[in-house]
């Protein structure tokens, strides 16, 4: 009205990404002073019946105008201008301004030829543990249909880390930048021999974050030039041998990981009872001369005679031999000596054969292990036996010829008793070339140390050391981390230096079928005084059945092979992915083209079975599965007599968003069903994590702990749900792929393709830790022990994260978080209302009984407590320290959620 400039509009045009609401603003302003308001014009590219004509309040002269215009459609553009007026005079419209809307999460994965994905053999690797390799990550951001728009990878997010997390930013350190094609290269040293994870997660140029990808694969151990203790197929490395769950005997070496060891074959290699397992097995060196590789001594309990497995050069065992304690196959009469040297009486009960022996162990050279040559060729020193004969340790030496296997003195080196010590022959670990004998205490969970050493003559070894069990304790054994519970690890043993650093180490495996090694760690003179980082190596697993559905539906254990039915072809497709081995392989293609219809069941496709899963003991899951056209159907299942006893299916329980869900029944009618939970509380994360996403390959895990109760699902290898199930049915059916049972019909027919089905004994135990509890409130405060007592019933509270002992608590398999004062997270009182004060108890009870001390760390963060169904609280979300914490309904919000620290066993 002045004749002064009309008013200024400007815009900021860009990518939006999901759950925004999204604001157009304008900047306006009026040389005179008049009020304003803006007008907002906004129309879709994608839908020309969709417009938005708006405008806002009028305001002062020089304003901020901002317009929400609520959630828009994924995939389209739109176009919108904005001018404002002062009720005379009105500007020009903007220039047209244009943003798209990305709400698709985009799709990693990962490859490497330097280091491929676990279940790839690798018998010739390019690369070892401390080599770089490459690693190719290759993402792919998906338009929500044909002709919409898709923003592209802008970066990854590269971690050892398995806890995924939300609002980095590309440039952040860990990320690499993705290239125009989606790609991007990533370099990294492994450094552990072993099993090795990556942890990878995409964001396109619209905000949005991919499911946490995971990556495991097997850094190999690089190899040696001369024959060392403890080799078994003369690659000059030490091998570990255990039976599997089937009773055959397999050899984990440092190339595959265990899931993918070899039997140990030959002709002789058959167990003395038919089957492997409760088979005492040894080996370090042989009792024979001239041998570059060890032989296998075996004694079965209560066996008159020990057995000689001679191995060909390359884990091989063709011949067998038995002897008897002369070390022939005669059973005649040995002497007995003492620690000395004298002879003494054989005790009463001693005998001349093996029945009463309840451990052997091939210890090594006892006057120092050496290689030398014979004849131009690299050989071992022989090795001797110890062995725990009616509670008391002896000492068995080589023979002096082939024929006869063990010299006929037998010495006693401990009157002691030895029936609550596991023997352990790590070889020379005392800082010289001499064996040292370690033993794990079955009561305390300690590992000790005996160093074998020389007499004062420089001739004949001393093994005064081994008299007292009790004694040598290695420092930090028995508690947190190294507490060698055999109720966790029923086995514990060496293979000597496994990692090639020259220090020996210590392996054992769990009840669920993993190998852990324990590094040694020595002083200046290479005395071994304790033990690192625990390094899993994998699994040492049978599946109970094993369907890769590449042309038939035949087990590969050749146990229980099914048959396929119906609407069901078989078609080459690509897996790529994180963990399955990348390429083409085939896979059953389920009721591609026919809609639901329950009148045309018979056109259905599935794969019926003849395994049975037992639902009322652990197990575990395993399949890849693409959706190809809608959210529905039931991937895996196995039916009752009525209903499914447990299923894997795409669910929508959570505002409209649907995840993957694994469910497990509670009666055999009707819909009666425990299942996963990807977040109580809404966490956006894990709805992320366990999204279905339409044509997209996605490893599914489901795991069922009968002794906690718990059920857990893993999506692309990482933790996306966790639930609870008690009321557990006996299994009448068989397994099936491609439906699920409903009131004794076949219901929700799978519409996609589904690989490499697999079923575990045990299950896969989720949430596990192994440190501190970190607040979600303050990063800066952790659960705590008040004082770091070992009173039972001290409070457990909020306090500044310090790192103490009274801050590092672990997620056992038996549903129990522990210090390492052996102190248990206990519900004061077995309360179970809300406002239950939280103590550090002594643990008593099974985990089923004692329901206030079972706490299961879930996927959305939250510690749950499985006698109340509340949750680990922090009242009020005060982080005052000292403040003591509760029991409380479960709500997802921060002051219920905890960082908690993952741990590699």
């Amino acid at each position: 009205p002045d004749g002064s400039p009309a008013p200024y509009a400007w815009y900021n045009p860009g990518w939006v990404g999901a759950n925004q609401n999204i604001q157009l603003a304008l900047n306006d302003w009026s040389p005179a002073n008049l009020p304003l308001h803006g007008h907002f014009h906004m129309w879709d590219d994608n839908d020309s019946t969709w417009s938005f004509a708006q405008d806002t309040a009028t305001t002062g002269g020089y304003n901020t105008e901002v317009m929400p215009v609520g959630s828009l459609t994924d995939g389209h553009q739109y176009g919108w201008t904005a001018n404002a007026t002062d009720g005379q005079l009105t500007s020009p419209d903007t220039s047209w301004c244009y943003f798209r809307v990305d709400k698709t999460p985009p799709t990693v994965s990962v490859t490497s030829t330097d280091f491929p994905p676990s279940g790839t053999p690798n018998p010739t690797p390019a690369k070892y543990a401390s080599d770089t390799g490459t690693f190719t990550i290759q993402g792919n951001d998906p338009a929500p249909g044909a002709g919409l728009n898709a923003s592209g990878l802008a970066c990854f997010k590269v971690s050892t880390s398995s806890t995924p997390v939300t609002g980095w930013h590309c440039g952040d350190q860990g990320t690499v930048t993705a290239d125009g094609t989606g790609k991007a290269a990533y370099s990294y040293i492994p450094g552990l021999w072993g099993t090795n994870t990556l942890y990878v997660q995409g964001q396109d140029n619209a905000g949005n974050y991919s499911q946490p990808t995971v990556y495991n694969f097997y850094a190999p151990w690089k190899p040696g030039s001369l024959p060392v203790f403890g080799d078994l197929t003369g690659d000059n490395k030490p091998d570990i041998l255990l039976p599997d769950t089937n009773g055959n005997l397999r050899l984990v070496n440092t190339v595959n990981e265990p899931a993918l060891s070899s039997r140990v074959v030959g002709k002789g290699a058959a167990s003395p009872t038919g089957t492997w397992s409760n088979v005492q097995i040894t080996h370090r060196g042989s009792l024979l001369a001239g041998k570059a590789v060890d032989d296998l001594i075996a004694h079965p309990a209560g066996d008159p005679q020990l057995y000689l497995y001679t191995n060909e050069g390359h884990g091989t065992f063709d011949t067998r031999t038995s002897f008897y304690k002369s070390g022939s196959a005669v059973n005649t009469a040995v002497t007995c000596l003492n620690i000395d040297g004298a002879t003494i009486p054989c005790p009463a009960d001693f005998g001349t054969d093996w029945s009463n022996a309840t451990q052997v162990l091939a210890v090594g050279t006892p006057a120092g292990e050496n290689v030398s040559q014979v004849n131009g060729t690299n050989v071992l020193t022989k090795t001797s036996i110890l062995a725990v004969i009616n509670h008391q340790l002896w000492l068995f030496a080589p023979g002096t010829i082939n024929a006869r296997l063990l010299k006929s003195t037998d010495t006693q080196v401990s009157g002691a008793n030895w029936d609550n010590y596991d023997l352990i022959g790590p070889g020379p670990a005392n800082g010289d070339k001499q064996p040292t004998l370690w033993a794990r205490d079955r009561v305390n969970k300690t590992i000790h140390a005996y160093p074998i050493t020389m007499g004062t003559d420089g001739v004949t070894p001393n093994f005064k050391a081994l008299a007292d069990p009790t004694t040598g304790t290695i420092t930090g054994t028995g508690t947190g981390a190294l507490s060698f519970d055999p109720a966790t690890y029923p086995v514990v043993s060496s293979s000597g230096d496994l990692n090639g650093d020259g220090i020996a180490d210590l392996w054992a495996q769990t009840k669920d079928g993993n190998v852990l090694v324990w590094p040694g760690t020595a002083d200046s003179s290479g005395k071994v005084n304790g033990f690192g980082t625990v390094n899993n190596l994998g699994a040492l697993q049978t599946p109970a059945g094993s369907y890769p559905l590449a042309g038939n539906a035949n087990d590969l254990t050749g146990l229980n092979n099914g048959t396929t039915k119906g609407d069901l072809t078989y078609a080459a497709v690509s897996l790529g992915g994180s963990t399955a081995p990348t390429g083409t392989t085939n896979a059953a293609v389920f009721n591609s083209s026919t809609a639901f219809d329950a009148n045309t069941r018979s056109t259905w496709g599935e794969v019926d079975s003849n395994l049975q899963v037992n639902t009322q003991q652990s197990f575990t899951v395993t399949a890849w599965a693409r959706e190809d056209q809608s959210t529905d159907g039931v991937v895996v299942s196995q039916d009752g007599a009525s209903t499914s006893n447990f299923m894997i299916w795409p669910g929508t329980f959570q505002a409209g968003v649907t995840t993957w869900t694994f469910g497990m029944s509670t009666s055999d009618s009707g819909w009666s069903y425990d299942h996963t939970n990807p977040a109580s509380g809404g966490n956006s994360l894990q709805n992320a994590a366990a999204r279905v996403q339409l044509g997209a390959w996605t490893k599914l895990t489901a795991s069922y702990d009968a002794t906690t109760g718990q059920m857990a699902l893993y999506v692309n290898g990482a933790l996306a749900a966790t639930g609870l199930h008690t009321s557990t049915m006996a299994p009448t059916g068989h397994l099936v792929v491609g439906r699920y049972l409903n009131g004794g019909q076949a219901n929700n027919p799978w519409r996609g393709a589904v690989a490499n089905v697999s079923v575990l004994p045990g299950a896969t135990v989720p949430g596990s830790t192994a440190g501190p509890m970190v607040s979600n409130v303050s990063t800066s405060k952790c659960v705590d022990e008040a004082g770091g007592s070992s009173t039972s019933g001290t409070a457990v509270q909020i306090w500044d994260c310090n790192g103490s002992g009274a801050q590092q608590w672990t997620a056992n398999a038996n549903g129990t978080i522990t210090l390492p004062n052996g102190l248990c997270l206990d519900a004061t009182n077995s309360g179970t209302g809300n406002g239950t004060p939280i103590q550090a108890a002594t643990c008593w009870g099974d985990a089923q009984s004692n329901k206030a001390q079972q706490f299961i760390p879930r996927a959305d963060g939250s510690v749950f407590n499985t006698g109340s169904g509340r949750c680990l609280a922090d009242p009020s979300s005060d982080i005052t320290n000292g403040r003591q914490l509760i029991l409380w309904d479960c709500y997802g919000s921060p002051d219920q959620r905890w960082t908690l620290t993952p741990n590699n066993a």
